[in-house]
């Protein structure tokens, strides 16, 4: 679980390492099984409330256990 402290800098780091078109690279990510479909829906549900503009429901999303 990724705490509040380092959350931005956890994905400003991931962000720096996606090469090419980042829908590819996470559908690699599910293929091959680096990620789960759980947490694929999970972040697409936080990227959708960000879109949305709800980012205490996203933020909330993102801490939840």
């Amino acid at each position: 679980m990724v705490n509040q402290d380092n959350f931005m800098d956890e994905l400003n780091k991931f962000a720096g390492t996606v090469q090419g078109d980042p829908r590819q690279q996470v559908q690699n990510l599910l293929n091959s099984g680096q990620m789960s479909q759980q947490t694929y829906s999970k972040y697409q549900q936080v990227a959708q409330a960000f879109q949305n503009g709800n980012m205490l429901q996203a933020i909330a999303m993102i801490f939840k256990r």
